[in-house]
């Protein structure tokens, strides 16, 4: 899987068991690499959690729906259309 998808499931899986009361709130995580060598996180359940979050999670998109990145990117996509030699014509 890839990191975003990774780290999904990772948190998903920690608020699944931290639904149970007899489960902490600290995180443990084992991570294994293709290596197989394991690495051990623990923390506080938040410091590395927020961290990898603005690293690998979701970003807010809001920025990208201002109108002069929206021209930016249909002014990218044109020319990557013509340089492909891909004609596109909206509507047809």
């Amino acid at each position: 899987m890839g990191v975003a998808r990774s780290f999904y499931h990772m948190i998903e899986a920690k608020r699944f068991a931290q639904l149970d009361p007899a489960v902490g709130q600290k995180t443990q995580i084992v991570w294994i690499p293709p290596s197989g060598d394991p690495l051990l996180f623990q923390d506080d359940g938040v410091t590395t959690m927020e961290k990898w979050s603005k690293i690998f999670g979701l970003k807010d998109t809001e920025e990208l729906d201002k109108d002069e990145v929206r021209s930016q990117f249909n002014e990218g996509a044109r020319k990557a259309a013509l340089t492909q030699h891909v004609l596109f014509h909206p509507g047809e």
